[in-house]
């Protein structure tokens, strides 16, 4: 929870058990939308029958990929290492140089690093 809605989130909602209105939960991402209680069953119904619909296996597998934080987590660290090492680039140098003399920055005249 606290990667996808936040630390401070995550750790208020564990620790003092209070409930989340639909509106802060559908704004976090930590759900699709929000519908009337009215139509609540309605809804639940007709996106049960859409997924019911669809091959079963596909689906799980879907969700297995989804929900496997080792590899998000290896994602998010391999962009993280590539992130770094852009900045530090020739390009990244060119781009900052040019933004702090407010000018268009030219990498035609940096080759590729």
């Amino acid at each position: 929870m606290p990667l996808r809605i936040g630390h401070v989130r995550a750790f208020e909602m564990f620790a003092l058990g209070e409930p989340v209105s639909a509106q802060d939960a559908h704004a976090w991402g930590i759900a699709n939308k929000v519908v009337s209680r009215d139509t609540l069953r309605a809804e639940v119904q007709r996106i049960a029958t859409l997924i019911a619909e669809k091959p079963a296996g596909a689906v799980a597998l879907a969700k297995g990929l989804m929900r496997n934080t080792e590899a998000v987590l290896a994602q998010m660290e391999q962009e993280s290492g590539i992130f770094s090492a852009q900045l530090r680039s020739a390009e990244a140098k060119e781009a900052f140089r040019a933004f702090a003399e407010k000018r268009k920055p030219d990498f035609n005249s940096i080759g590729n690093n």
